[in-house]
């Protein structure tokens, strides 16, 4: 729901197809977007989560947490010490996200240094993005200990933007079934 986004649905978005799987969970993303719209939006949308990529404060997280939503808070991690930043936001949310930083918001494509991941606590599980492609993903396999619940796949995973290509996706789960 970030309107900068290539991935943006906005008003024209009605929903999951009939298609779409009842078990899986909706995520709506946000960027700095007002907690008024948010709530509409995830009234409208029945969301599972929201993920927030933005400067998000504290504040703002626990207030939505309070009003029964479980937050994905995105963050954008370089040296060990950006982990520290996290303290205040563990007793909100319910997975970090962990991502390349960029002056932009959003998915870059390129990987961060992952080794800066020994130093989590694991407190609050983790989603791993951030160029994650077909390519590396056998760094990902040496995270193993690390409390990871899932991995994001964008960019490298599709034909356009919001788009996957399903022959890399099958290919990825084969490499997830390897773990």
């Amino acid at each position: 729901f970030y309107k900068e986004s290539p991935r943006y649905v906005g008003d024209r978005w009605n929903g999951p197809g009939k298609d779409f799987p009842v078990t899986t969970k909706k995520i709506g993303v946000f960027v700095n977007e007002s907690p008024e719209d948010i709530r509409l939006l995830a009234d409208r949308y029945k969301f599972d989560y929201l993920q927030l990529h933005g400067h998000e404060t504290p504040q703002y997280c626990k207030e939505l947490q309070e009003e029964g939503f479980a937050l994905i808070k995105a963050v954008s991690l370089e040296k060990i010490e950006d982990l520290e930043a996290l303290r205040d936001f563990k007793p909100w949310v319910k997975y970090f996200l962990f991502d390349t930083p960029s002056s932009k918001y959003g998915g870059t494509g390129t990987v961060f240094d992952w080794s800066v991941l020994k130093e989590y606590d694991n407190e609050v599980p983790i989603f791993l993005s951030g160029g994650i492609s077909l390519d590396n993903f056998k760094g990902v396999k040496k995270l193993q200990g690390l409390n990871l619940e899932a991995i994001d796949v964008n960019s490298k995973f599709e034909t356009h933007p919001g788009w996957k290509d399903p022959l890399k996706l099958e290919r990825l789960m084969n490499k997830i079934m390897e773990l």
